[in-house]
């Protein structure tokens, strides 16, 4: 880990929190910030909230917290994490999200837990992993390329130590799933990723790329520089006129859809952002 990364401790009152996803009751966030400094990195909005004059994937906030009562837990699909990666690698010191995890299993409560991550980390926490009831674990992946993730995740595991990742995990069956996103056009290839991965996974999920404000231009400059320039230039018109971007995106669903039925697969999409339309086997 670079020197440069900045570190805070910080006390808060509780680390389960209400969400706002569609697929989760409860998150978990047991760091603020993310050392992956992914380029499409929605969460960097976090940085609004706090008074830090570090670039946003340049610190982090390590949370302490002492727990009283996870009844709130009952019954609740709880996810690590909506915005950071829970096993990125400053967890192998601080060990938060370990934290969190014995707690949920400590507490003999009926507690659906997922997590979801880009970090073959997560395999040094297996034994800890297969003790818990009722989990699975998601990795999450925008391209096959390691050259290409390595430019738009750069401190995160490689595409090809992901696909290893989620190999070892279903060897040791835990049950798991991808989770292709963000979809970026031209570059990830959602179909390429659904044949290396389909044999391993218990279904596949799928969202677009937002591109938001904070880091538009990041990703367009991006976009930009690998790609040919008629397809750079269907890139921006997907982002720039709405219309087009709607049609584009319905018919990549529509396709997804027909693909996934044909191979029986199970799946979830979830390109509005705030609903899931599903598929199964």
């Amino acid at each position: 880990m670079k020197n440069s990364m900045k570190v805070i401790q910080k006390n808060v009152k509780d680390i389960y929190t209400k969400s706002q996803l569609p697929a989760a009751d409860i998150v978990v966030n047991p760091y603020v910030g993310c050392t992956h400094k992914c380029i499409y990195c929605y969460a960097c909005f976090m940085k609004r909230f706090m008074k830090i004059d570090e670039v946003w994937g340049e610190y982090i906030v390590i949370k302490d917290w002492q727990t009283k009562n996870l009844k709130k837990l009952e019954n609740k699909t709880v996810l690590f994490s909506s915005v950071t990666d829970p096993f990125q690698p400053l967890n192998l010191k601080y060990k938060k999200t370990q934290k969190a995890l014995m707690e949920i299993k400590n507490s003999n409560i009926d507690t659906n837990v997922e997590i979801l991550t880009k970090s073959k980390l997560i395999l040094k926490e297996l034994k800890l992993i297969k003790s818990i009831s009722n989990i699975k674990v998601g990795i999450s992946l925008a391209t096959l390329n390691d050259k290409i993730s390595k430019r738009i995740e750069p401190g995160a595991s490689l595409s090809s130590e992901r696909i290893q990742t989620l190999k070892t995990l279903h060897n040791e069956k835990i049950k798991c799933y991808v989770f292709i996103s963000p979809i970026i056009p031209h570059i990830t290839n959602v179909f390429q990723i659904i044949d290396e991965v389909y044999e391993y996974v218990d279904y596949i999920c799928f969202e677009n790329l937002n591109l938001r404000s904070p880091y538009k231009y990041e990703v367009l400059n991006f976009a930009k520089e690998v790609l040919p320039k008629d397809e750079y230039q269907d890139f921006e018109r997907i982002f720039n006129d709405s219309n087009y971007g709607i049609r584009y995106w319905q018919q990549l669903e529509k396709r997804i859809e027909k693909y996934c039925q044909a191979k029986h697969i199970t799946y979830k999409l979830y390109f509005y952002h705030n609903k899931i339309r599903k598929g199964k086997r």
